[in-house]
């Protein structure tokens, strides 16, 4: 199986080599500081930006510059404030090639070929391919093995699969009631309520003693499902087929 990530909702076009684009457009947190900018112009440089900025959000689990509104995201990226956490393991070789990125002088980013070459994808720890039952569920130890066994110094994190019994609230309807979904984002901010959890898809009948809330939403289940963030400050998205993942606080990936 390979994975290709690509977004071409507002790609253009240069007509001659040294084409300068001046459209400031784009999704918020992935815009390069030269189009945010506008005096110079810019061109493919752009994408390579916009590639570091995935490749952090698909280790960490959240854009570099996220912040709670998108004037402040901009000021981050003018100024290139981000921050690997403190609580989430990264290697060395994952933070050179993302810092190499994300170089605020468009000419001083790497290439696409200087970022295939890059140590962090010949470490030896990272598979060409992946078997097709990674969609359902993470790769095994004993599959991640036998990328490490030459590598002794390696460093591999292994996705967890636990219980998830807590992370899906008994009534996803209640998040919304008063929204019926649109085709655009709702955002919610108030904390409401604790709630029932599901298990199987079923009621447990009772709340467990280490309460947990959905302190954010976000309604988009016109099209995707709802996504949300728990009290625990875990990040998870309940998608319509009833499949879901979630990010907890350390970091570990879960899908069921």
């Amino acid at each position: 199986m390979e994975l290709k990530v690509g977004d071409f909702g507002l790609a253009t076009k240069l007509e001659f080599e040294g084409d300068r684009k001046r459209t400031i457009c784009g999704t918020p947190n992935y815009i390069a500081p030269e189009i945010l900018d506008g005096k110079q112009g810019h061109s493919y440089e752009v994408d390579i930006w916009s590639f570091g900025v995935i490749i952090y959000t698909l280790i960490i689990g959240k854009p570099p510059f996220e912040a709670n509104d998108v004037k402040s995201t901009y000021k981050r990226i003018k100024n290139r404030i981000f921050n690997y956490p403190d609580n989430f393991a990264i290697s060395a070789n994952a933070k050179s090639l993302i810092d190499n990125i994300l170089n605020l002088d468009p000419t001083k980013r790497p290439t696409l070929d200087e970022i295939g070459n890059h140590a962090f994808f010949h470490s030896g720890v990272i598979p060409k391919l992946l078997p097709t039952s990674t969609l359902s569920c993470p790769p095994s130890s004993s599959y991640i093995k036998q990328f490490t066994s030459n590598c002794p110094n390696a460093e591999v994190y292994v996705l967890v699969k636990p219980s998830l019994e807590r992370t899906l609230p008994s009534k996803p309807s209640t998040l919304t009631q008063e929204n019926k979904p649109t085709t655009s984002i709702q955002i919610k901010n108030e904390p409401i309520a604790p709630l029932k959890f599901l298990e199987t898809g079923k009621e447990t009948g009772k709340v467990s003693s280490d309460i947990v809330w959905v302190k954010k939403w976000a309604d988009y289940s016109s099209k995707y499902g709802l996504g949300y963030i728990l009290s625990n400050k875990s990040y998870g998205v309940f998608f319509n087929d009833s499949t879901k993942i979630v990010l907890e606080p350390n970091g570990r990936y879960c899908f069921k």
